[in-house]
């Protein structure tokens, strides 16, 4: 095959093969239109190194073929309009294949295979028919969804691959897949690596990238909130299995509470997009503090070698942020705002198990998912003759079952399909208070 072209037409000939047998005259008819339309969905400014994100099952599917990230989107999927764009915690995706499903026994279906990609994408579905409730399965999970077409999403991390599909009760579903753009969300950005101004409620205060020169960042800000923490990000440090290489260290002073030196640091990755909300750098946890509002914080980072030696390459980069955490709700500590799945959730209501063993929620049979945090607060671990007397509780989210010792604190996390429960039960060893806090969407 010569180039992308060659590759949707490949594709579009073997679903029109599987559409229509030998002697389906109507089959055929009916290949050919789809095959006319799929033309004229053709853009002809597509870049050569945009290659199709799903690949159709044999004789399931037909392929819409793919526009260039930035390009319009198709007209329409199963004569639904699909956006040429969607937009994630403020990050622009952008439409970059898609396809539809027929109708098999008493369900319509579409099967694909997800390919790998260097860049985190979003999976959108819409459906023919009037019912909207689509299940969708990707990576491993199973999701249910009842919302208007093309308006909702999961998000698909970077290196995903893998079979994604979509099933209706009524009319023929389609999948669409969206890929991360350049564009940067409103906050502090370096080369494509962005602190946002608004992450799950918490506003940045201050933010600084360092962009070879000496490793060392000091922010200074006014406390808004009863906390503030902070987020670090760097890059081009040396590979931590290299033998010859000196190992990186932080030091610093985490929102004056003295100096924390020789802290392990490992920068050989590069910067990640959303500085915020990727995974620390660091050993330890990011740095949190209470405060009052009002308050004077002022927090230095310097990254040095094991000798002290204060790193100085030219392409070396540090970046820092402070925020003003949210205020939790103080009878539960259920957070008010949550970030996941590439969506803003709110609080919109608390069930507590007050002194029961379990407690239980379900979901409104109609309307859009709902996101829930089991909480379990128990006493510290206490030991009397020999065992261990804190509390075993289980997690129950959907069909996922999480089993976890309460502790001061235990905390799980899951999506809920429209009709679809969770609980939350005490079912060895000391007593623990129960709540599930439950999110909606906001965005």
């Amino acid at each position: 095959m010569n180039g992308i072209d060659d590759l949707r037409r490949t594709l579009q000939h073997h679903a029109d093969e599987a559409l229509a047998g030998p002697d389906d005259h109507v089959g055929r008819r009916r290949a050919v239109h789809e095959r006319a339309r799929a033309t004229r969905r053709r853009r002809r400014g597509v870049a050569a190194g945009v290659v199709a994100s799903l690949v159709a099952a044999a004789g399931v599917a037909v392929v819409v073929a793919p526009d260039g990230r930035g390009n319009a989107g198709p007209a329409d999927l199963v004569g639904v309009d699909v956006p040429e764009t969607l937009t994630a915690l403020g990050f622009t995706y952008h439409y970059a294949g898609g396809l539809e499903g027929e109708r098999r026994g008493d369900e319509g279906r579409v099967d694909a295979t997800l390919e790998g990609s260097s860049r985190d994408r979003l999976i959108s579905w819409g459906t023919s028919g009037d019912d909207d409730r689509v299940v969708v399965k990707v990576d491993g999970r199973t999701l249910t969804h009842d919302d208007p077409d093309f308006t909702n999403w999961t998000l698909v991390p970077a290196g995903t691959s893998g079979p994604v599909s979509a099933t209706v009760a009524e009319g023929r579903p389609a999948l669409a897949v969206y890929e991360l753009g350049d564009e940067t969300p409103d906050g502090v950005s370096l080369d494509g690596s962005t602190f946002r101004q608004d992450v799950a409620g918490a506003e940045l205060l201050a933010a600084e990238f360092v962009d070879g020169g000496p490793a060392e960042v000091t922010l200074d800000a006014t406390a808004t909130t009863n906390a503030v923490r902070v987020h670090l990000v760097c890059s081009g440090g040396p590979d931590r299995d290299d033998d010859d290489s000196e190992e990186l260290v932080l030091q610093r002073d985490p929102l004056g509470q003295g100096e924390v030196p020789f802290e392990p640091l490992d920068c050989s990755g590069s910067l990640p997009v959303d500085a915020t909300t990727a995974p620390t750098p660091l050993v330890l946890a990011a740095s949190s503090r209470t405060t009052t509002p009002g308050d004077a914080v002022s927090i230095t980072y310097r990254v040095t070698t094991w000798s002290g030696e204060v790193v100085d390459d030219p392409g070396f980069r540090l970046g820092v942020a402070m925020y003003a955490l949210a205020d939790r709700e103080p009878a539960n500590g259920a957070s008010p705002e949550l970030e996941a799945d590439g969506h803003r959730w709110v609080l919109a209501e608390t069930v507590d198990g007050g002194s029961s063993t379990k407690v239980e929620y379900r979901a409104p049979s109609d309307g859009g998912a709902r996101f829930v945090t089991t909480i379990a607060t128990g006493e510290e671990v206490v030991y009397v003759d020999g065992r261990d007397r804190q509390a075993e509780v289980l997690h129950r989210i959907g069909l996922a079952d999480h089993w976890r010792y309460a502790g001061s604190r235990s905390e799980q996390q899951g999506l809920l399909g429209p009709g679809e429960e969770a609980s939350l039960q005490v079912v060895e060893g000391g007593s623990a208070a129960l709540m599930i806090a439950v999110y909606e969407r906001d965005d």
